[in-house]
């Protein structure tokens, strides 16, 4: 009991505050520009520290990591093999289709993993 108190008075828990405050949703890069000015203005009008708005910049960031490496999903237009009269034509664009789907796994396969962002320093 007495190594925890001792512990305790050496290495305080940290203790955050639960922050309002209203940020854009970060959907593409574009929206990081707005985010980081709304965490800017609560600071400048005192509503959060400087601190917190080191942790909440740090999120955008790996929000703006993770929306930066998204692939677009490519357009569907889907064509039922059927349609197509001539057996030549059908078999095709059947190869094209499975084609296009081992390409698209390829690309899925080389991305790098993503690793989290590291913890910020400055508490």
């Amino acid at each position: 009991m007495a190594l925890k108190l001792c512990f305790e008075r050496l290495l305080p828990r940290r203790r955050d505050r639960l922050i309002s405050l209203n940020l854009p949703e970060v959907k593409t890069e574009a929206d990081v520009p707005q985010a980081l000015r709304a965490i800017l203005a609560a600071v400048s009008r005192g509503a959060i520290t400087p601190s917190e708005a080191d942790i909440l910049m740090g999120l955008v960031g790996a929000a703006q990591k993770a929306v930066s490496k998204q692939i677009p999903e490519p357009k569907k237009i889907i064509i039922d093999p059927e349609e197509f009269d001539d057996p030549g034509v059908r078999d095709a664009y059947l190869k094209l289709m499975i084609a296009v789907r081992e390409s698209h796994k390829r690309k899925a396969q080389q991305l790098p993993k993503q690793t989290p962002a590291p913890e910020s320093t400055s508490h």
